[in-house]
């Protein structure tokens, strides 16, 4: 019914995007799933998408993530983290393929980007070469006076066309992997695995033990069935990835 060419599409959602009208696309079923297009139409929608495949995968989207994807506190928002030159070497941003913007574009508030609803959080994970004489000075001689990186944020208020700017350092102390928080280990756990799958590093790389030993400290409190099921999921494909 109406529309249906991709492009004819993408040009309906951008207009009622225009006129306030966000949209969110989920998918439900078997046999007709299209996930490029599902993530396509509501990133152009100002929306999210998502498979709801389980109980635990609608209860997720639709109780507990409710108003991150029904109330848009944000919209347009962008980050940008600058790294300080003298103290790193090289850096790399681990994932977001599809939502990277040229560095040009971060200023220009024409460009399209993501939107920021109500309890909406975001991880980024940078990997991270620094500057030093010896592995071990780098993690001693980092944070002791100026941060290492400066993140912004850009973003437009849900009525407005105008961005606003906002400039926070990253300041902290390095620490090893495993002595960092739960929350933290356990992303690094999911983003390990994420690329994985994709094939960008191998299995030697990222040993299973080392995803397991990552994932030990929310396993062992009290994970959430949504946990519990990634840390099923990773059991049960192990022995596929590793050949």
């Amino acid at each position: 019914v109406g529309a249906s060419d991709d492009a004819a599409l993408k040009t309906m959602i951008e207009r009622k995007r225009e006129s306030g009208v966000f949209l969110s696309v989920f998918g439900f079923g078997q046999g007709n799933y299209n996930d490029q297009l599902m993530q396509a139409l509501a990133q152009n929608g100002n929306g999210v998408a998502a498979y709801i495949d389980t109980l635990n995968e609608a209860r997720k989207v639709l109780v507990k993530e409710a108003g991150a994807t029904l109330v848009t506190v944000a919209k347009d928002v962008k980050f940008q983290v600058a790294f300080d030159t003298d103290k790193v070497e090289s850096y790399r941003l681990i994932g977001y393929k599809n939502r990277r913007l040229a560095a040009r574009d971060f200023d220009d508030d024409t460009k399209d980007a993501g939107e920021l609803g109500a309890g909406h959080s975001v991880t980024a994970l940078y990997e991270v070469r620094l500057k030093s004489s010896s592995p071990e000075q780098s993690l001693l001689s980092l944070v002791k006076e100026s941060s290492l990186a400066t993140v912004k944020l850009r973003y437009k208020t849900p009525d407005s066309d105008k961005s606003e700017l906002l400039e926070v350092p990253a300041n902290g102390k390095t620490k090893a992997l495993s002595q960092s928080s739960r929350d933290h280990q356990w992303a690094a756990a999911v983003v390990g695995y994420g690329m994985l799958l994709e094939g960008d590093i191998r299995p030697t790389e990222m040993p299973f033990d080392k995803l397991y030993a990552l994932m030990k400290p929310t396993m062992a409190a009290e994970p959430d069935a949504y946990q519990s099921e990634f840390y099923s999921m990773v059991k049960k494909t192990e022995p596929l990835i590793k050949g």
